[in-house]
């Protein structure tokens, strides 16, 4: 196969003289979307573990005493949290995950509501709602964990997911982007043996119940009865010419009687 014209990555049409150079170019491709792969996971995993960190830390201030969060206004608890250190969730690195894209959605369009209200009204107090809301934006994924989780048991779970994130997270950092594609051909191909399998074991299957009833209908009407009978009485075919010779010589056999009557 040669002289053959396809699109390439960019969408032009490009000439390719055999099959392996249309596949270097796929490969090249292929392996350039498993570098940004790899790059958005990092980011993803690193930024859950961050927050995982945080809450963990959050939860337990609480229980010690050290945060306290009942009674208080949320501009005042996010400028305390700022000064312990916790950043705000826009100030987290990678990726937001499409909850927190929706949240962040949401949160704006009420914001322009808001606005558009204000200005409605005169601006009245619209520096302060505007800190209350952004506050509630930033330290959401903190102060909007229900009193339920506050718990010890609820930092050791915390703590846990995090170690299994960082864990996941070093895995990553190491596992080059050519192994990232082969980990997946191996996946694949498992998945194909698998399908395969199943497609084998179901033909089987349909193979076995063809044969039983095929056997119990052999049982309930067994092969010869039918045989033997007309055997006995001869195949149809020649029972209907046995039948036709016979009507011939009775004819002969009166027409011969007939003229011997006359000759006599």
């Amino acid at each position: 196969m040669n002289n053959m014209m396809l699109f390439d990555a960019e969408g032009k049409i490009k000439k390719y003289d055999t099959a392996v150079e249309v596949l270097r170019d796929f490969a090249e491709v292929r392996m350039d979307m498993y570098h940004k792969r790899k790059a958005f996971l990092l980011a993803r995993l690193t930024r859950d573990c961050e927050v995982l960190s945080a809450k963990a830390r959050f939860v337990k201030m609480v229980i010690e005493g050290q945060i306290v969060i009942r009674r208080r206004k949320i501009t005042d608890l996010a400028q305390e949290l700022r000064k312990k250190g916790f950043k705000a969730i826009s100030e987290l690195k990678g990726e937001a995950t499409a909850e927190e894209k929706g949240d962040g959605e949401e949160e704006e369009d009420k914001e322009d509501e808001d606005d558009v209200d204000e200005e409605e009204e005169g601006g009245a107090a619209s520096s302060a709602a505007a800190a209350t809301r952004t506050a509630v934006r930033d330290f959401e994924y903190l102060v909007g964990m229900p009193i339920s989780t506050l718990t010890a048991e609820k930092v050791a779970e915390l703590m846990r997911q995090h170690e299994l994130k960082a864990a996941e997270l070093d895995v990553l950092k190491k596992t080059k982007p050519e192994n990232m594609w082969l980990e997946d051909l191996a996946h694949l191909e498992k998945l194909l043996d698998e399908r395969d399998a199943a497609a084998k074991a179901e033909e089987a299957k349909e193979k076995a119940k063809i044969e039983k009833a095929k056997a119990a209908k052999e049982k309930s009407n067994p092969t010869g009865k039918r045989g033997q009978k007309r055997s006995a009485s001869g195949p149809p075919g020649e029972k209907a010419e046995k039948a036709v010779t016979g009507k011939k010589r009775s004819a002969s056999e009166e027409r011969g009687g007939g003229r011997k009557k006359k000759n006599a």
